[in-house]
């Protein structure tokens, strides 16, 4: 073994002095990531935040190539422009890696975000491409181009996510395992047989063994559960749920108790049942077609802009005061977005607040702005409720970056808040980041808004996830091994707004999901057990980034991203959960009649999920660390928190065997007892039915216990001192 060693250890070497001979840069593992980037990505300088420092062309005569400002939301990117007449040749920015000779694991996922367009050239395209190395610098082999990027498939069009994020910026990766004779890999970024241009961030790469080898991974881990107190409190904002107005459960499960329409009862339950503390309402997009002032003000909406109720004609419409009603009585806290493209006047009349995207539609109504006169009902409408301070959490708006100028929204915002806190001194308020978050901040500082928000948004702050692959939208077994990478996004946020001076905004994860909607058959995987370890995994890892609080799940009931269904059933014929027809009261035949939920409420995967990581709602996070080689541990996850005496530990494995795991907590307790608890799933796929538990118990000895994690399981560890 030892000479095995040292033989690939010399291999090693041998690779970067032929590298270094050859002008290509190497990067050491250790130096893979900054501050950004995961400190376990090999790529050194990923984020290109230091220029072309590791990074070497290799560019023909005519071809451009190097670092631009403004990134996919950071600095800096790297860019390659190659002429048409280049378009069968190669042009490239390259690094070399080492593989390195102790690591067993000899696969790897490699993750980028590219903008490109791409305008001539058969066959090739743009993206990274890996060469393998051998001993002597020689190429022995390379990963195929089906993977490289072409025009007809530039546009990112999931909704209206070219407008939530620079929609010709899209996630891409790249897995491979290197053959035997490679003692390293040069990861080329450019254009290949093709002309044009693209743009690249975000470059990260790790060990990581495929989907079957990761799913059936059984040796035991080890970790170990810290004093160190990492983030002090986990919020109850981090249990949050976008509630849309328009669907039936909270329509219906608002209705006051006596009504006999009312789902009252059986929505709050279904609410507890998943773990949720706040509502997020009216939900979104869905704030710009809500007024407080009822369904009446709605219609004069669409009767000036009748492609306003493309959504909500026929739907649901539950009038504010139920709502804030529901919530007091059931302990949930309220998350309450204000409109800031219309509003209803003194006299009932629907008017633009300000200039905003529908401008072209009904030009005459926007002949001055009216923020003056919104900013006034906002304060009628706060008189309106139990006392002023009845509703805690404000967010202004949703998405405004999409639908109006930062000046107007910045106006607004300035507007708003200075009502919301002469009235509610106490009122927690976020405001729209995302594409401006900087500049954003700036005009708010300029009008004296500042100091009164607290959250800065970022909708769907994916900083990585996987794809399926061609066909496979609906491979559980791929898509339950998904990793986010949450905290890339959100960090990189926070850079630009330290860089920039504003140090107190934290960041609020206030719409979002586990997974990249377009990507997946999302009505087909959004039921099933695999979403709710996904959820329970990333979710685990977005609670822990510091200075974000807020994190909501979007959505609550709709069948293609919900979390709670009610007016819904489930359709045989197309595999998925569907909205009732009005005239759909009895079951119809071949249908399952437990999912046939007219005036019932079904809590899916993610919410069981959700209940247990709720259970840290409040406590701290301590820190933890796994000491299971990363490669043996890619679908374990651990969320350690203090409470009272003792701990709360929670592990997630999504893999389909039992994983032995023990556990020192010798910082805490010499000796004591672990108490389990939990849920379980037999498998991955199938309709939503009720987790199986977990139980048992384990003693602590010398600082260690011991426990088995189930397959497709989150496992619950409360520990009491022995001592007391």
């Amino acid at each position: 073994m030892k000479q095995k060693l040292k033989i690939r250890l010399m291999s090693m070497l041998a690779v970067l002095a032929a590298a270094a001979g050859s002008g290509l840069s190497c990067a050491s593992p250790r130096d893979g990531a900054g501050d950004i980037l995961p400190s376990g990505s090999l790529v050194r300088n990923g984020d290109f935040e230091n220029g072309l420092e590791a990074f070497t062309p290799h560019l023909l005569p005519g071809a451009r190539g190097g670092i631009a400002p403004e990134g996919f939301e950071s600095a800096s990117l790297l860019t390659v422009s190659v002429p048409a007449a280049l378009c069968e040749t190669e042009n490239y920015y390259a690094q070399t890696v080492p593989a390195d000779p102790a690591e067993p694991c000899r696969s790897y996922r490699l993750t980028y975000w590219l903008r490109y367009k791409v305008l001539g050239g058969e066959g090739g395209g743009a993206g990274i491409l890996v060469t393998f190395l051998d001993a002597e610098g020689r190429a022995v082999g390379r990963t195929p181009g089906s993977h490289l990027r072409r025009t007809e498939d530039a546009k990112n069009q999931w909704q209206a996510i070219d407008r939530i994020k620079d929609g010709w910026w899209d996630n891409y990766e790249l897995e491979f395992t290197l053959p035997p004779e490679a003692a390293a890999f040069r990861i080329e970024c450019g254009l290949f047989r093709a002309a044009g241009t693209a743009d690249f961030d975000r470059i990260i790469l790790e060990l990581r063994p495929p989907v079957a080898e990761a799913l059936a991974e059984a040796s035991p881990i080890r970790a170990k559960v810290g004093a160190k107190i990492v983030k002090p409190r986990l919020s109850e904002l981090l249990f949050g749920v976008n509630a849309e107005f328009r669907y039936p459960g909270i329509t219906r499960g608002t209705l006051p108790a006596h009504d006999p329409r009312s789902l009252n009862r059986e929505f709050a339950s279904a609410l507890h049942e998943a773990g949720v503390r706040v509502l997020r309402f009216p939900g979104g997009m869905p704030t710009h077609q809500y007024f407080t002032e009822g369904p009446e003000a709605q219609a004069k909406l669409f009767r000036l802009f009748p492609a306003q109720s493309y959504y909500y004609r026929g739907m649901g419409y539950p009038r504010f005061p139920d709502v804030l009603d529901f919530c007091r009585r059931n302990g949930f806290e309220l998350l309450f977005e204000v409109n800031t493209m219309f509003f209803a006047d003194e006299n009932g009349d629907v008017w633009p607040v300000s200039e905003n995207r529908y401008k072209e539609q009904r030009p005459e109504l926007y002949a001055e702005s009216r923020i003056g006169e919104a900013a006034a009902a906002l304060g009628r409408f706060i008189d309106t409720l139990p006392a002023p301070d009845a509703i805690r959490y404000w967010e202004i708006g949703n998405e405004e970056f999409a639908l109006m100028p930062l000046r107007e929204y910045a106006a607004i915002v300035t507007a708003f808040t200075r009502v919301i806190k002469a009235k509610n001194p106490g009122a927690v308020i976020t405001v729209t980041g995302n594409t401006w978050p900087a500049a954003l901040c700036e005009a708010l500082d300029r009008s004296g808004a500042l100091d009164r928000v607290d959250y800065l948004s970022a909708h769907y702050p994916w900083g990585d996830h996987f794809r399926p692959e061609p066909g496979g939208e609906k491979d559980l077994e791929r898509f339950v091994c998904g990793t986010l990478h949450w905290g890339v996004n959100t960090k990189a946020h926070l850079k630009m707004l330290r860089d920039a001076g504003f140090d107190r905004i934290r960041m609020a994860g206030n719409e979002t999901s586990v997974f990249k909607f377009h990507t997946w058959d999302a009505h087909r995987v959004i039921y099933t057990p695999a979403h709710g370890l996904l959820f329970a995994a990333n979710w685990m890892e977005a609670m822990k980034i510091d200075d974000m609080d807020v994190l909501t799940f979007h959505d609550l009931e709709s069948p293609f991203f919900g979390m709670i269904l009610s007016g819904q059933y489930f359709n045989p014929a197309t595999g998925r959960f569907e909205l009732l027809k009005p005239d759909m009261t009895a079951c119809p035949a071949g249908v399952p009649p437990e999912y046939f939920l007219r005036d019932r409420c079904l809590v899916l995967p993610s919410g069981h999920a959700m209940k247990q990581l709720s259970r840290h709602c409040g406590l701290g996070v301590l820190e933890d660390t796994v000491e299971t080689p990363a490669p043996k541990r890619v679908l374990f996850d651990l969320l350690a928190s203090p409470v009272g005496e003792g701990l709360l530990v929670s592990c997630v494995n999504r893999g389909a065997e039992e994983r032995r795991l023990t556990l020192d907590v010798s910082e805490h307790f010499a000796s004591g007892r672990a108490e389990l608890g939990g849920i379980r799933w037999p498998g991955l796929d199938g309709l939503p039915q009720p987790p199986l538990a977990v139980g048992g118990a384990a003693p602590v000895r010398n600082g260690l216990v011991t426990v088995t994690l189930p397959p497709f399981s989150i496992t619950r560890l409360e520990i009491k001192d022995g001592a007391r």
